[in-house]
Protein backbone atom coordinates (compact mmCIF):
# COMPACT_ATOMS: atom_id res chain seq x y z
CA UNK A 1 0.00 0.00 0.00
CA UNK A 2 1.00 3.21 -0.94
CA UNK A 3 1.23 6.63 1.16
CA UNK A 4 -1.80 8.20 1.50
CA UNK A 5 -1.55 12.15 1.13
CA UNK A 6 -4.95 14.47 1.02
CA UNK A 7 -4.17 15.01 -2.18
CA UNK A 8 -4.00 11.22 -3.79
CA UNK A 9 -5.38 7.90 -2.29
CA UNK A 10 -3.30 4.80 -1.29
CA UNK A 11 -2.56 2.75 -4.77
CA UNK A 12 -2.06 -1.26 -4.43
CA UNK A 13 0.08 -3.09 -6.24
CA UNK A 14 -0.68 -7.07 -7.04
CA UNK A 15 2.11 -9.47 -8.30
CA UNK A 16 0.98 -12.38 -10.15
CA UNK A 17 4.19 -14.94 -8.92
CA UNK A 18 6.87 -14.85 -6.33
CA UNK A 19 10.18 -14.12 -7.02
CA UNK A 20 12.34 -10.50 -7.45
CA UNK A 21 10.65 -8.36 -8.93
CA UNK A 22 10.23 -4.71 -9.43
CA UNK A 23 7.82 -1.19 -8.99
CA UNK A 24 8.20 1.72 -10.35
CA UNK A 25 5.24 5.07 -9.46
CA UNK A 26 5.09 7.99 -11.01
CA UNK A 27 2.89 11.33 -10.43
CA UNK A 28 2.57 13.26 -13.22
CA UNK A 29 1.29 16.89 -12.89
CA UNK A 30 -0.78 18.57 -15.81
CA UNK A 31 -1.76 22.35 -16.29
CA UNK A 32 -5.18 23.62 -17.04
CA UNK A 33 -4.46 23.21 -20.73
CA UNK A 34 -3.36 19.44 -19.89
CA UNK A 35 0.24 19.99 -20.71
CA UNK A 36 2.83 18.16 -18.63
CA UNK A 37 4.48 20.77 -15.74
CA UNK A 38 6.12 18.40 -13.39
CA UNK A 39 6.93 14.76 -13.05
CA UNK A 40 8.13 12.55 -10.07
CA UNK A 41 9.38 8.75 -10.07
CA UNK A 42 10.23 6.11 -7.66
CA UNK A 43 12.12 2.35 -8.61
CA UNK A 44 12.21 0.06 -6.36
CA UNK A 45 13.35 -3.92 -6.47
CA UNK A 46 11.22 -6.05 -4.34
CA UNK A 47 11.49 -9.37 -3.53
CA UNK A 48 7.59 -11.12 -3.64
CA UNK A 49 6.74 -14.04 -1.39
CA UNK A 50 3.95 -16.38 -1.07
CA UNK A 51 3.18 -15.31 2.24
CA UNK A 52 4.05 -14.31 5.84
CA UNK A 53 7.99 -15.41 6.77
CA UNK A 54 7.82 -16.34 11.01
CA UNK A 55 10.12 -18.80 12.86
CA UNK A 56 10.97 -20.93 14.65
CA UNK A 57 7.98 -21.06 17.02
CA UNK A 58 7.25 -23.43 19.86
CA UNK A 59 3.62 -24.49 19.61
CA UNK A 60 1.43 -27.38 21.48
CA UNK A 61 -1.17 -29.39 20.03
CA UNK A 62 -2.76 -32.17 21.43
CA UNK A 63 0.13 -31.88 24.13
CA UNK A 64 2.81 -32.82 21.43
CA UNK A 65 5.44 -30.14 20.76
CA UNK A 66 6.43 -28.82 17.28
CA UNK A 67 8.56 -26.20 16.29
CA UNK A 68 7.35 -24.33 13.41
CA UNK A 69 9.30 -22.08 10.41
CA UNK A 70 8.03 -20.49 7.63
CA UNK A 71 10.51 -19.39 4.82
CA UNK A 72 11.14 -18.03 1.61
CA UNK A 73 13.56 -19.83 -0.76
CA UNK A 74 15.55 -18.29 -3.62
CA UNK A 75 12.54 -17.88 -5.79
CA UNK A 76 9.98 -16.55 -2.95
CA UNK A 77 8.16 -19.74 -2.41
CA UNK A 78 7.65 -19.60 1.18
CA UNK A 79 7.71 -23.40 2.63
CA UNK A 80 6.73 -24.42 6.35
CA UNK A 81 8.54 -26.91 8.35
CA UNK A 82 6.75 -28.42 11.40
CA UNK A 83 9.21 -30.46 13.63
CA UNK A 84 8.56 -32.59 16.54
CA UNK A 85 10.35 -31.97 19.25
CA UNK A 86 11.08 -35.17 20.54
CA UNK A 87 11.44 -36.80 17.45
CA UNK A 88 13.11 -34.55 14.72
CA UNK A 89 12.66 -36.72 12.31
CA UNK A 90 8.92 -38.07 12.36
CA UNK A 91 6.30 -37.38 9.92
CA UNK A 92 3.45 -35.26 10.98
CA UNK A 93 0.26 -35.71 9.38
CA UNK A 94 -1.87 -33.21 7.80
CA UNK A 95 -4.29 -32.25 10.70
CA UNK A 96 -1.57 -31.54 13.44
CA UNK A 97 0.70 -29.90 10.81
CA UNK A 98 -2.41 -27.50 9.97
CA UNK A 99 -3.05 -26.89 13.90
CA UNK A 100 1.00 -26.17 14.60
CA UNK A 101 0.92 -23.80 11.63
CA UNK A 102 -2.11 -21.88 12.81
CA UNK A 103 -0.79 -21.47 16.45
CA UNK A 104 2.39 -20.67 15.42
CA UNK A 105 1.39 -18.02 12.48
CA UNK A 106 -1.04 -16.51 14.80
CA UNK A 107 1.68 -16.41 17.62
CA UNK A 108 4.41 -14.50 15.36
CA UNK A 109 1.55 -12.34 13.04
CA UNK A 110 -1.24 -11.94 15.57
CA UNK A 111 -0.34 -11.91 19.09
CA UNK A 112 3.03 -10.84 19.45
CA UNK A 113 2.02 -7.15 18.16
CA UNK A 114 -1.47 -7.27 19.09
CA UNK A 115 -1.45 -3.93 20.66
CA UNK A 116 0.34 -2.35 18.07
CA UNK A 117 -2.22 -3.10 15.57
CA UNK A 118 -3.64 -0.22 13.76
CA UNK A 119 -6.99 -0.56 14.79
CA UNK A 120 -6.40 -1.39 18.36
CA UNK A 121 -3.30 0.34 19.11
CA UNK A 122 -5.44 3.51 20.53
CA UNK A 123 -7.67 1.37 22.58
CA UNK A 124 -7.31 2.30 26.51
CA UNK A 125 -7.03 -1.32 28.71
CA UNK A 126 -8.42 0.54 32.16
CA UNK A 127 -12.23 -0.43 31.94
CA UNK A 128 -13.56 -2.79 34.30
CA UNK A 129 -13.25 -6.23 32.36
CA UNK A 130 -16.30 -8.01 31.24
CA UNK A 131 -16.40 -11.62 30.36
CA UNK A 132 -16.74 -12.17 26.55
CA UNK A 133 -16.87 -15.88 24.66
CA UNK A 134 -17.25 -16.46 21.26
CA UNK A 135 -17.06 -19.98 19.48
CA UNK A 136 -15.38 -18.37 16.31
CA UNK A 137 -14.74 -15.75 14.24
CA UNK A 138 -17.40 -16.40 11.42
CA UNK A 139 -20.09 -13.60 10.73
CA UNK A 140 -22.62 -15.40 11.94
CA UNK A 141 -20.97 -15.28 15.52
CA UNK A 142 -19.86 -12.10 15.07
CA UNK A 143 -23.18 -10.82 13.66
CA UNK A 144 -25.16 -12.35 16.96
CA UNK A 145 -22.45 -10.65 19.46
CA UNK A 146 -22.87 -7.29 18.14
CA UNK A 147 -26.58 -7.89 17.09
CA UNK A 148 -27.21 -8.94 20.95
CA UNK A 149 -25.39 -5.79 22.81
CA UNK A 150 -27.15 -3.18 20.15
CA UNK A 151 -30.26 -4.26 21.05
CA UNK A 152 -30.37 -4.97 24.53
CA UNK A 153 -28.81 -1.21 24.85
CA UNK A 154 -31.56 0.37 23.14
CA UNK A 155 -34.18 -1.44 25.22
CA UNK A 156 -32.50 -0.30 28.20
CA UNK A 157 -32.05 3.23 26.99
CA UNK A 158 -36.06 3.85 27.17
CA UNK A 159 -35.73 5.54 23.73
CA UNK A 160 -38.17 2.72 22.45
CA UNK A 161 -40.88 4.03 24.91
CA UNK A 162 -40.82 7.56 23.86
CA UNK A 163 -40.38 6.29 20.26
CA UNK A 164 -43.68 3.96 20.70
CA UNK A 165 -45.04 7.34 22.20
CA UNK A 166 -44.63 9.22 18.80
CA UNK A 167 -41.91 11.79 20.43
CA UNK A 168 -38.74 12.53 18.30
CA UNK A 169 -35.58 11.70 19.49
CA UNK A 170 -33.67 13.51 21.36
CA UNK A 171 -29.95 13.61 19.90
CA UNK A 172 -28.42 14.10 23.68
CA UNK A 173 -30.45 10.63 24.12
CA UNK A 174 -28.28 9.06 21.54
CA UNK A 175 -25.09 10.02 22.36
CA UNK A 176 -25.91 9.12 25.76
CA UNK A 177 -26.76 5.59 24.00
CA UNK A 178 -23.84 5.66 22.16
CA UNK A 179 -21.61 6.05 25.38
CA UNK A 180 -23.13 2.92 26.87
CA UNK A 181 -22.37 0.98 24.17
CA UNK A 182 -18.76 2.38 24.22
CA UNK A 183 -18.55 1.59 28.16
CA UNK A 184 -19.71 -2.27 27.31
CA UNK A 185 -17.69 -2.83 24.69
CA UNK A 186 -14.51 -1.13 26.52
CA UNK A 187 -15.13 -3.70 29.21
CA UNK A 188 -15.47 -6.68 26.82
CA UNK A 189 -12.31 -5.29 25.35
CA UNK A 190 -10.09 -4.87 28.51
CA UNK A 191 -10.93 -8.63 29.46
CA UNK A 192 -9.27 -9.41 26.33
CA UNK A 193 -6.58 -7.58 26.41
CA UNK A 194 -6.23 -8.98 29.78
CA UNK A 195 -6.03 -12.51 28.56
CA UNK A 196 -3.37 -11.69 25.36
CA UNK A 197 -1.20 -10.05 27.96
CA UNK A 198 -1.49 -13.36 30.42
CA UNK A 199 -0.54 -15.75 27.50
CA UNK A 200 2.21 -13.49 26.05
CA UNK A 201 3.94 -14.06 29.55
CA UNK A 202 3.28 -17.49 29.89
CA UNK A 203 5.26 -18.04 26.64
CA UNK A 204 7.60 -15.55 27.63
CA UNK A 205 8.54 -18.26 30.43
CA UNK A 206 8.84 -20.84 28.30
CA UNK A 207 5.44 -22.23 27.78
CA UNK A 208 4.54 -22.61 24.13
CA UNK A 209 1.04 -21.74 22.75
CA UNK A 210 -1.07 -24.39 22.45
CA UNK A 211 -3.60 -24.80 19.58
CA UNK A 212 -6.86 -23.36 21.67
CA UNK A 213 -5.12 -20.71 22.61
CA UNK A 214 -4.24 -19.39 19.46
CA UNK A 215 -7.85 -20.06 18.30
CA UNK A 216 -8.59 -17.38 21.48
CA UNK A 217 -6.75 -15.27 20.13
CA UNK A 218 -7.61 -15.10 16.83
CA UNK A 219 -11.56 -15.12 17.24
CA UNK A 220 -10.83 -12.23 20.28
CA UNK A 221 -8.67 -9.77 17.54
CA UNK A 222 -11.39 -10.45 14.76
CA UNK A 223 -14.46 -9.47 17.39
CA UNK A 224 -12.18 -6.42 18.61
CA UNK A 225 -11.28 -4.92 15.30
CA UNK A 226 -14.66 -5.77 13.61
CA UNK A 227 -17.34 -5.05 16.39
CA UNK A 228 -15.73 -3.47 19.38
CA UNK A 229 -13.06 -0.73 18.36
CA UNK A 230 -16.01 1.14 15.91
CA UNK A 231 -18.15 1.45 19.31
CA UNK A 232 -15.13 2.34 21.54
CA UNK A 233 -14.13 5.04 18.62
CA UNK A 234 -18.18 6.71 18.67
CA UNK A 235 -17.48 7.07 22.33
CA UNK A 236 -14.61 8.89 22.36
CA UNK A 237 -15.83 11.48 19.37
CA UNK A 238 -19.17 12.24 21.36
CA UNK A 239 -16.93 12.79 24.55
CA UNK A 240 -14.76 15.14 22.48
CA UNK A 241 -17.58 16.65 20.76
CA UNK A 242 -19.12 17.26 23.98
CA UNK A 243 -15.91 18.79 25.36
CA UNK A 244 -15.18 21.08 22.76
CA UNK A 245 -15.98 24.25 22.64
CA UNK A 246 -17.46 24.02 18.82
CA UNK A 247 -19.32 20.99 19.70
CA UNK A 248 -19.54 18.70 16.37
CA UNK A 249 -18.21 21.56 14.66
CA UNK A 250 -14.54 21.04 16.19
CA UNK A 251 -11.94 19.76 13.10
CA UNK A 252 -10.50 17.03 15.84
CA UNK A 253 -14.45 16.05 15.68
CA UNK A 254 -15.05 16.07 12.39
CA UNK A 255 -11.86 14.32 11.62
CA UNK A 256 -12.88 11.67 13.67
CA UNK A 257 -16.03 11.25 11.85
CA UNK A 258 -14.17 11.07 8.66
CA UNK A 259 -12.22 8.30 9.91
CA UNK A 260 -15.07 6.28 11.26
CA UNK A 261 -16.95 6.96 8.23
CA UNK A 262 -14.14 5.46 5.87
CA UNK A 263 -14.23 2.06 7.45
CA UNK A 264 -18.08 1.91 5.87
CA UNK A 265 -16.41 -0.13 2.84
CA UNK A 266 -20.12 -1.59 2.10
CA UNK A 267 -23.99 -1.49 1.69
CA UNK A 268 -25.34 -1.49 5.35
CA UNK A 269 -28.56 0.65 4.04
CA UNK A 270 -30.84 -2.29 5.52
CA UNK A 271 -30.39 -3.22 9.36
CA UNK A 272 -32.62 -6.22 8.70
CA UNK A 273 -30.70 -9.14 9.26
CA UNK A 274 -28.77 -7.48 12.52
CA UNK A 275 -32.91 -7.49 14.16
CA UNK A 276 -33.13 -11.10 12.92
CA UNK A 277 -30.27 -12.71 14.33
CA UNK A 278 -30.82 -10.68 17.75
CA UNK A 279 -34.48 -12.18 17.66
CA UNK A 280 -36.26 -8.85 17.79
CA UNK A 281 -39.84 -9.71 17.29
CA UNK A 282 -41.00 -6.77 15.99
CA UNK A 283 -38.41 -5.95 13.60
CA UNK A 284 -40.29 -3.44 11.19
CA UNK A 285 -40.92 -0.91 14.54
CA UNK A 286 -37.45 -1.61 15.91
CA UNK A 287 -36.34 -1.06 11.99
CA UNK A 288 -37.91 2.17 11.93
CA UNK A 289 -36.54 3.25 15.53
CA UNK A 290 -33.00 2.35 13.76
CA UNK A 291 -33.15 4.73 11.55
CA UNK A 292 -34.42 7.55 13.51
CA UNK A 293 -31.37 7.17 15.48
CA UNK A 294 -29.05 7.22 12.32
CA UNK A 295 -31.22 10.59 11.55
CA UNK A 296 -30.57 12.31 15.17
CA UNK A 297 -26.82 11.11 15.77
CA UNK A 298 -24.66 10.32 12.14
CA UNK A 299 -21.53 9.08 14.55
CA UNK A 300 -24.05 6.53 15.94
CA UNK A 301 -24.71 5.32 12.77
CA UNK A 302 -20.93 5.93 11.37
CA UNK A 303 -20.11 3.04 14.00
CA UNK A 304 -23.23 0.50 13.60
CA UNK A 305 -22.30 0.62 9.37
CA UNK A 306 -19.05 0.34 10.46
CA UNK A 307 -19.36 -2.88 12.35
CA UNK A 308 -21.79 -4.51 9.78
CA UNK A 309 -18.77 -4.02 7.21
CA UNK A 310 -16.46 -5.44 9.62
CA UNK A 311 -19.31 -8.72 10.05
CA UNK A 312 -19.43 -8.61 6.13
CA UNK A 313 -16.21 -9.29 5.22
CA UNK A 314 -14.88 -11.44 8.09
CA UNK A 315 -15.43 -15.04 6.32
CA UNK A 316 -13.37 -13.82 3.39
CA UNK A 317 -10.75 -12.40 5.91
CA UNK A 318 -10.85 -15.73 7.46
CA UNK A 319 -10.63 -17.97 4.84
CA UNK A 320 -7.58 -15.35 3.46
CA UNK A 321 -5.38 -15.60 6.14
CA UNK A 322 -5.39 -19.06 6.10
CA UNK A 323 -4.58 -19.40 2.49
CA UNK A 324 -1.62 -17.26 2.49
CA UNK A 325 -0.36 -19.69 5.31
CA UNK A 326 -0.74 -22.40 2.71
CA UNK A 327 -3.29 -24.26 5.05
CA UNK A 328 -5.60 -26.38 3.11
CA UNK A 329 -7.31 -28.55 5.60
CA UNK A 330 -11.86 -28.75 5.93
CA UNK A 331 -11.87 -29.45 9.60
CA UNK A 332 -9.81 -26.10 10.50
CA UNK A 333 -11.78 -24.41 7.63
CA UNK A 334 -15.50 -25.13 8.68
CA UNK A 335 -14.15 -23.80 12.64
CA UNK A 336 -15.01 -20.20 11.43
CA UNK A 337 -17.64 -21.29 8.61
CA UNK A 338 -20.88 -18.99 8.65
CA UNK A 339 -24.06 -20.64 9.26
CA UNK A 340 -25.10 -22.16 6.05
CA UNK A 341 -27.67 -20.18 4.42
CA UNK A 342 -31.13 -21.43 2.65
CA UNK A 343 -31.11 -21.28 -1.09
CA UNK A 344 -33.92 -18.15 -2.02
CA UNK A 345 -36.96 -19.07 -3.99
CA UNK A 346 -36.30 -18.42 -7.66
CA UNK A 347 -37.75 -14.73 -8.87
CA UNK A 348 -41.04 -14.79 -10.07
CA UNK A 349 -41.55 -13.75 -13.81
CA UNK A 350 -41.48 -10.44 -14.56
CA UNK A 351 -44.36 -8.57 -15.29
CA UNK A 352 -44.68 -5.84 -17.93
CA UNK A 353 -45.97 -2.81 -15.86
CA UNK A 354 -46.77 1.20 -17.08
CA UNK A 355 -43.48 3.04 -15.50
CA UNK A 356 -44.53 4.77 -12.24
CA UNK A 357 -45.45 8.46 -12.00
CA UNK A 358 -42.22 10.86 -10.71
CA UNK A 359 -41.40 9.38 -7.17
CA UNK A 360 -42.53 11.94 -4.05
CA UNK A 361 -39.69 14.09 -2.21
CA UNK A 362 -39.13 11.91 1.11
CA UNK A 363 -38.63 14.46 4.60
CA UNK A 364 -38.68 15.08 7.75
CA UNK A 365 -40.32 18.47 9.65
CA UNK A 366 -37.32 19.75 12.15
CA UNK A 367 -38.09 21.50 15.17
CA UNK A 368 -35.87 23.29 17.77
CA UNK A 369 -36.67 25.12 20.79
CA UNK A 370 -35.65 28.56 21.07
CA UNK A 371 -34.58 30.43 23.93
CA UNK A 372 -37.34 32.97 24.25
CA UNK A 373 -39.89 29.95 23.85
CA UNK A 374 -40.78 29.98 20.56
CA UNK A 375 -40.63 27.04 18.21
CA UNK A 376 -38.74 27.30 15.21
CA UNK A 377 -39.69 24.65 12.23
CA UNK A 378 -38.19 23.25 8.97
CA UNK A 379 -37.63 20.41 6.79
CA UNK A 380 -34.74 18.09 6.06
CA UNK A 381 -34.15 16.35 3.00
CA UNK A 382 -31.24 14.84 1.71
CA UNK A 383 -28.86 16.11 4.57
CA UNK A 384 -29.58 19.47 4.26
CA UNK A 385 -32.15 22.04 6.43
CA UNK A 386 -34.76 23.92 4.17
CA UNK A 387 -36.44 26.91 6.55
CA UNK A 388 -39.13 28.68 4.98
CA UNK A 389 -39.69 32.46 5.70
CA UNK A 390 -41.83 32.40 8.68
CA UNK A 391 -41.41 29.52 10.86
CA UNK A 392 -41.58 30.08 14.25
CA UNK A 393 -44.86 29.11 16.39
CA UNK A 394 -45.14 31.63 19.34
CA UNK A 395 -44.74 31.29 22.90
CA UNK A 396 -48.13 32.00 23.75
CA UNK A 397 -49.59 30.60 20.38
CA UNK A 398 -53.17 29.38 22.16
CA UNK A 399 -53.03 25.37 22.75
CA UNK A 400 -55.13 23.37 20.47
CA UNK A 401 -54.86 25.97 17.71
CA UNK A 402 -53.14 25.08 14.26
CA UNK A 403 -50.40 27.87 12.91
CA UNK A 404 -49.39 27.30 9.68
CA UNK A 405 -45.45 28.71 8.26
CA UNK A 406 -45.25 30.17 4.97
CA UNK A 407 -44.64 27.70 1.97
CA UNK A 408 -41.59 25.38 1.95
CA UNK A 409 -39.84 25.55 -1.41
CA UNK A 410 -37.17 23.56 -2.52
CA UNK A 411 -36.00 23.60 -6.40
CA UNK A 412 -38.71 26.00 -7.19
CA UNK A 413 -41.35 23.43 -6.45
CA UNK A 414 -43.82 24.18 -3.21
CA UNK A 415 -43.91 21.06 -1.23
CA UNK A 416 -46.76 22.50 1.38
CA UNK A 417 -46.38 24.01 5.16
CA UNK A 418 -45.58 23.34 8.06
CA UNK A 419 -48.90 23.06 10.55
CA UNK A 420 -47.95 23.38 14.20
CA UNK A 421 -50.00 23.54 17.72
CA UNK A 422 -49.38 23.67 21.53
CA UNK A 423 -50.93 20.88 23.13
CA UNK A 424 -52.32 20.98 26.84
CA UNK A 425 -49.48 19.07 27.74
CA UNK A 426 -47.00 21.44 26.81
CA UNK A 427 -45.27 19.58 23.85
CA UNK A 428 -45.32 20.83 20.33
CA UNK A 429 -47.19 18.44 17.18
CA UNK A 430 -46.42 19.35 13.84
CA UNK A 431 -47.82 17.80 10.37
CA UNK A 432 -47.46 19.34 6.25
CA UNK A 433 -49.81 20.26 4.77
CA UNK A 434 -49.20 19.67 1.17
CA UNK A 435 -49.23 21.95 -1.90
CA UNK A 436 -51.83 19.75 -3.11
CA UNK A 437 -54.33 20.45 0.17
CA UNK A 438 -53.72 16.85 1.93
CA UNK A 439 -52.82 16.78 5.03
CA UNK A 440 -49.80 14.31 5.75
CA UNK A 441 -49.21 13.33 9.63
CA UNK A 442 -45.71 11.68 10.79
CA UNK A 443 -46.04 8.95 13.12
CA UNK A 444 -42.97 11.24 15.29
CA UNK A 445 -44.48 14.17 15.17
CA UNK A 446 -44.16 15.78 19.05
CA UNK A 447 -41.54 18.16 20.25
CA UNK A 448 -41.32 16.63 24.12
CA UNK A 449 -41.91 19.52 26.48
CA UNK A 450 -39.02 19.28 28.35
CA UNK A 451 -36.99 19.84 25.11
CA UNK A 452 -33.30 21.33 25.88
CA UNK A 453 -33.02 24.88 23.83
CA UNK A 454 -31.18 25.00 20.45
CA UNK A 455 -31.72 21.02 19.84
CA UNK A 456 -32.65 19.95 16.63
CA UNK A 457 -36.06 17.43 16.59
CA UNK A 458 -36.94 15.28 14.00
CA UNK A 459 -40.08 14.33 12.80
CA UNK A 460 -40.43 10.34 11.49
CA UNK A 461 -39.92 10.51 7.67
CA UNK A 462 -42.89 11.28 5.38
CA UNK A 463 -43.77 11.97 1.47
CA UNK A 464 -45.18 14.76 0.31
CA UNK A 465 -45.70 15.64 -3.39
CA UNK A 466 -44.23 18.56 -4.69
CA UNK A 467 -46.37 20.70 -6.65
CA UNK A 468 -45.82 20.63 -10.58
Amino acid sequence: MSTSTGELPPITVTFSRPGPSWVFVAVIAFDEDDKEIAFHGLWRTVSVVTGPTFGPVRVNVDGVEYDVVAADGDEGIVETWVIPVARPAAEVAPGPRAQATYAAAVQALVLDGVFERESLTSLATTAEPATVSLPNASSSTLLRAFSGRYVDAINASGVVDSFAAGEATNPLAVEDLTLDLAASASAEYASLAASWTALQERIAGGTPISFAEARDVQVGVVYAERILAPAITAGEIVTAARAADLGWADPAVRAGLGALARQRACDVSEPQGTLEAAAVEDIESFAELHQELAAALPVHALAVDAALCGVAGVDDANATFQYRLGIFDRALAALDAPDPVEAPEPPPAPEVVTPPPPSPVSLRIIARLADDGRVEHGVELGGRQVLPQRRFLGAAAEAGRWYSTSDVEVGGSVLGQISARWLADGRAEWRLVGADGDVVVPDVRFLPADAPAGVWFRSSQIEVAPEE
